[in-house]
């Protein structure tokens, strides 16, 4: 930002105005003229963004297929909300298909801990890593040790599932999980790379 003061508008303290040609503020006297040459570049800038928000090319809403099972949570209205277009059906692996051979399976912490102390974890993982090239394992809650099995335990078990090819995220709430998923599917839709299918 630069200031310059003219020698005689110096006083204690003296207006502001900006000066458009030196692309600063200066302090000096108001000038009318100046101020309406402001208001009317300010009423182009507002027109010309108007104009160019007609413009814009609507995105298409971004397909997720959601197992007919998550019809209970308030994930795929999180979702429809965020733009995704959320089609339900029953999945054979997985809760959530976001597109570009990436599967998502959700638990909550609770489920986490029952699924791992029964052993169906294991299993469930094992079928979303033959279906999928990038499966997801996302875990929903803020205290992961809010279980039965003991924290190092628990760690443990998500390390052996990383080691086995699983990303793993973990979210706060229903609200988080869809941004993480709208944001997955985003990634894995559009952009050319390796999750592009």
């Amino acid at each position: 930002m630069q200031i310059s003061l003219r020698r005689d508008d110096v006083r204690e303290d003296p207006p502001i105005r900006c000066d458009h040609r030196r692309g600063g503020l200066v302090a000096g006297s108001f000038d009318p003229q100046d101020h309406a040459r402001s208001l009317r570049e300010g009423a182009n800038w507002l027109q010309t963004r108007r104009r160019l928000r007609v413009n814009f090319v609507p995105v298409p809403p971004v397909p997720i297929r959601a197992d007919v099972f998550e019809r209970r949570s308030e994930i795929p209205r999180f979702l429809g909300e965020l733009g995704a277009l959320v089609r339900m059906e029953r999945l054979p692996v997985g809760d959530y298909d976001v597109g570009g051979n990436t599967l998502v399976e959700r638990k909550s912490v609770l489920d986490l801990h029952s699924c791992l102390v029964t052993g169906r974890l294991w299993t469930q993982i094992g079928n979303l890593r033959k279906e999928a090239r990038y499966p997801f394992l996302l875990v929903e809650g803020r205290d992961i040790d809010h279980g039965p099995l003991s924290p190092s335990s628990l760690r443990g078990a998500c390390l052996s599932a990383m080691r086995l090819g699983i990303r793993f995220i973990q979210t706060k709430n229903q609200r988080d999980s869809a941004l993480w998923m709208y944001r997955l599917a985003t990634l894995c839709q559009r952009r050319p790379g390796p999750h592009a299918s």
